[in-house]
């Protein structure tokens, strides 16, 4: 019978499976060395270094920089990872906006160079970002501290979020520290159903009219509350 109970409480969403899979996309990324960066290469390297790899959209590039800074410090081209940064068309990329936005934010600021191209989507894959491990932009970047800056970052955008869908920030406030950590473990780890365990609180009994959005266009952010859409 407690399983029969069970079953019956859990929330259903419509649309599981694209939800499922929509959180699970990710965007193909080649990382290269800046032009300053390549001339630390040994000269025994006779092969383009570049390090390839799929990150989630919905997560960020600070979770990855381990893997992508220890591909190069093992080549010997640099010691450490401490000032690392990214950038992409000699823009600075934002390390807490979501891999996936920062992807259609550049993808689309190209799209017209390919609108002859017989397959355009097709032009910016892989995505390719260069890594600098010097010469930080202090003027147009902020420094990255730790993951735990980003995950303080994460959680004052769902309060955010929660507060121009409710009106205030409870639902969020209200969740535990097990419920905090595994809702950030599982953005981490793309594990859809952990996250969605915890998700799904923070959105009960939610007025499906009422839905806060945020907008960027270039380097403008328009964040607004629409309601009544019905």
């Amino acid at each position: 019978m407690d399983d029969e109970n069970n079953e019956t409480e859990e929330i259903s969403y419509p649309f599981e499976n694209v939800r499922e899979r929509v959180f699970k996309g990710s965007v193909p990324i080649k990382f290269i060395l800046s032009e300053d960066e390549k001339s630390k290469i040994p000269e025994t390297i006779d092969y383009e270094l570049a390090y390839f790899t799929n990150i989630p959209r919905c997560s960020y590039l600070p979770i990855y920089t381990y893997e992508i800074a220890n591909y190069f410090i093992q080549r010997n081209i640099v010691d450490n990872s401490d000032n690392i940064w990214y950038s992409c068309n000699d823009v600075p990329l934002k390390w807490h906006y979501a891999v996936g936005l920062l992807y259609d934010i550049f993808n689309n600021s190209n799209s017209n160079q390919s609108k002859d191209s017989e397959n355009p989507e097709n032009s910016f894959l892989p995505w390719e970002v260069t890594v600098h491990f010097s010469d930080f932009p202090k003027n147009k970047l902020l420094k990255f501290k730790s993951i735990d800056t980003l995950k303080d970052t994460y959680f004052t955008t769902l309060k955010e979020s929660d507060y121009m869908r409710y009106g205030n920030a409870n639902k969020v406030m209200c969740l535990s520290l097990d419920d905090q950590s595994l809702l950030w473990d599982s953005l981490c780890n793309l594990s859809f159903k952990d996250f969605w365990s915890i998700n799904s609180k923070l959105l009960v009994n939610t007025p499906w009219s009422n839905i806060s959005a945020r907008i960027y266009f270039n380097n403008t952010v328009i964040q607004e509350r629409f309601g009544k859409l019905n």
